[in-house]
């Protein structure tokens, strides 16, 4: 260590060597970078689960405007999940400056949303005259 004490810290870049000299990274940032993966996956977990209620909600508004009642199976399909993480998830994504849905994600999403959507259904939805 050349007549340096092992209990001070040597600045390496952004990195420093502890008292026991191992490399540590900077403290000042680390608790944001280490969380915002975090908040971005509890952000995109709630809001498939919004979106999904929501969905739900639109399915049975539109046939009740249509005089026809809310029931039988979730009339939603895959497809249409995944079309609405491209229009609500995505841009929301973009204008808080995270990086956008990779095709793992999006798979990811719309099948949660979709099974939110249906279990909303499912339990709200009128029931079948006999």
């Amino acid at each position: 260590m050349g007549g340096q004490s092992p209990s001070s810290e040597h600045s390496r870049g952004e990195f420093s060597l502890d008292q026991q000299g191992i490399v540590r990274p900077p403290l000042e940032g680390m608790s944001k970078r280490l969380s915002s993966p975090v908040r971005r996956q509890s952000f995109l977990d709630e809001r498939a689960s919004s979106l999904g209620l929501e969905w739900a909600e639109r399915w049975r508004e539109t046939l009740l405007a249509e005089g026809r009642r809310a029931a039988g199976a979730w009339p939603g399909t895959l497809s249409e999940a995944r079309a609405r993480v491209d229009q609500f998830i995505a841009s929301e994504l973009v204008r808080r400056g995270l990086a956008s849905v990779t095709d793992a994600e999006r798979t990811i999403i719309a099948r949660s949303m979709y099974a939110a959507a249906k279990r909303h259904w499912n339990e709200h939805r009128d029931r079948e005259e006999e």
